[in-house]
């Protein structure tokens, strides 16, 4: 009786152990190998252009793919921008263009206050207004640009996310619209592992007691 409880408990203690063991790492969750998809910042939401390494310091929109190619519907109201930050980037400014095609900095207009500096992880910005003209089926284009380092240099870089306006009413996607820095994720994920271990140990304890008896 006591032996089949004993393994009983020493097998739980195995699971949760298995389990903590197989708890994604922080920096594979958060994006490790994106920066073989990515430049240092990039738009998690809504989808943006294709990108390639070469473009990526060419304005405005810092990809060879064309706007008409992959629009994300995006509500006239409430709409917001996420950002996935690979590295620290400054001089931010995401801005918009009310054209089919923007093809130059000057079709782009500012959409939020520019963004001092940026640290790795996710951001997300909705503290912005759509024109009131602005209507369902029209189409835009937002633009990020920023100073990051590459290949030892700080250098401009931009990516564009193309959109078509939709009523909220249409509008039943979730987007995607957190805050947290690398530092503050690599944290959650250390707390999550030292809460596993204290019922690892707990288990492991139980199982002694029991033996015991």
């Amino acid at each position: 009786m006591h032996f089949a409880t004993t393994t009983s408990l020493l097998l739980t203690a195995l699971t949760t152990l298995t389990t903590a063991i197989a708890l994604p790492n922080p920096q594979s969750a958060h994006g490790d190998g994106a920066e073989n998809e990515q430049g240092p910042v990039s738009f998690l939401w809504p989808h943006d252009r294709a990108w390639k390494d070469e473009d990526d310091n060419t304005g405005p929109c810092g990809s060879r793919q064309l706007a008409n190619e992959n629009r994300t519907d995006f509500p006239l109201m409430n709409g917001a921008v996420a950002l996935t930050i690979l590295d620290d980037a400054a001089d931010v400014f995401l801005r918009i263009s009310y054209k089919e095609n923007p093809i130059a900095q000057s079709d782009f207009v500012s959409l939020s206050a520019d963004i001092e500096s940026l640290d790795a992880g996710h951001q997300c910005y909705n503290h912005f207004t759509i024109p009131r003209d602005v209507e369902a089926g029209d189409v835009a284009t937002l633009q990020l640009e920023y100073r990051a380092e590459d290949d030892g240099k700080i250098v401009s870089h931009y990516a564009c996310a193309d959109i078509t306006f939709v009523p909220n009413s249409q509008f039943t996607k979730s987007i995607p619209c957190f805050n947290v820095t690398s530092e503050e994720f690599v944290e959650k994920k250390d707390e999550e592992s030292a809460a596993v271990g204290v019922r690892v140990q707990g288990v492991l304890m139980g199982a002694v007691m029991a033996a015991r008896l």
